[in-house]
């Protein structure tokens, strides 16, 4: 399947928080890599990134692109990021790993392969819990490294109660991997506060917004208080359009699954997948009839992750090849 920015990135949040800073090209091309992991996948394979997809998405228009990626793979196989984890004992574990073992350049195909080291597979495989997921495009057309960082650690709070996320200036420079940088608070915020907030709420799903917490007479900055919101426009009037131009009931009935609670827009976000996948074929292959056979794919798979993005994904990527399975039907 050609990358595009509907492809969704899974990471464990325990990678997400990891330590160890990146350059903005080695933290998309990594977001890139996972991106085409498969949720149905046990294991790593080794990935293909076309060079020119991935010019497209990140709207670059760089000569050398593929010096620029040749660097950052170097650099990417080099780096050493840490990971956190608290145990039943309350004590704290660290591991560090290495990210990519390999990767390989084929003259005249315009393509990258690349193999994750296999260390990293609890933080990307058969994810249950403890996840987060967004789609990649959010993140490709970001300047700033830090913007990306900020943007996977709040997303993961953007469905809690209260919306909101602390952290101590300390803990989120070291996150960030700037913790030998900024001494004076007002340059952080400058130069990563600030930017981080300026993009995130210009590129993404979520809009954000944050406070400083202080200590002492002395006003010292000592935290930042995060809000999360998600972008939602004239969301009333959508769901009425919605209801209004498409038949939802007939639709879930069709494609069967009337068992599932699915709202209207990703109903309708479903049906156009399978409309888009299915027109791209020369033979009439019933959309309805390919949501059906992925959504039984998934339950037979009986899959813990959000079910609505799990179907999306399949229906994306035709899981249960359902296109084969039914032009094969119509040969008789």
């Amino acid at each position: 399947m050609a990358l595009n920015g509907e492809h969704y990135v899974s990471q464990h949040n325990k990678l997400i928080e990891h330590r160890g800073s990146m350059t903005i090209m080695e933290q998309k091309l990594l977001r890139t890599i996972i991106s085409e992991i498969r949720m149905d996948d046990i294991e790593l394979n080794d990935y293909i990134i076309n060079i020119s997809d991935f010019k497209e998405l990140t709207k670059t228009n760089h000569k050398d692109i593929y010096n620029q990626l040749d660097e950052a793979t170097t650099k990417l196989m080099r780096r050493i990021i840490e990971i956190r984890d608290i145990d039943k004992k309350n004590k704290k574990n660290f591991k560090k790993l290495t990210i990519i073992t390999k990767t390989e350049y084929k003259e005249g195909k315009g393509q990258i392969f690349i193999r994750l080291n296999d260390e990293i597979k609890p933080y990307l495989l058969e994810l249950k819990n403890q996840f987060t997921q967004y789609q990649l495009k959010y993140v490709m057309q970001m300047k700033s490294v830090h913007a990306l960082r900020v943007y996977e650690l709040l997303k993961q709070y953007e469905n809690t109660a209260t919306k909101k996320r602390e952290f101590e200036i300390g803990e989120l420079k070291i996150i960030l991997g700037v913790d030998d940088k900024y001494s004076a608070f007002k340059d952080f915020e400058k130069y990563v506060l600030a930017v981080a907030k300026k993009e995130i709420n210009v590129l993404t799903d979520i809009e954000i917004d944050y406070k400083k917490l202080y200590q002492g007479r002395g006003k010292k900055v000592v935290g930042i208080e995060f809000s999360i919101d998600t972008k939602v426009a004239d969301e009333k009037k959508y769901v009425t359009w919605l209801n209004e131009t498409y038949d939802i009931a007939g639709i879930t009935t069709k494609a069967g699954i009337s068992g599932e609670r699915f709202n209207s827009k990703q109903i309708i976000e479903l049906y156009e997948a399978a409309c888009n996948k299915t027109m791209s074929s020369n033979t009439d292959i019933d959309p309805f009839e390919y949501i059906r056979l992925n959504y039984l794919y998934m339950i037979e798979k009986g899959t813990h992750r959000s079910k609505f993005k799990y179907l999306l994904s399949a229906l994306y990527e035709d899981f249960a090849s359902a296109a084969i399975q039914i032009k094969s039907r119509l040969k008789f």
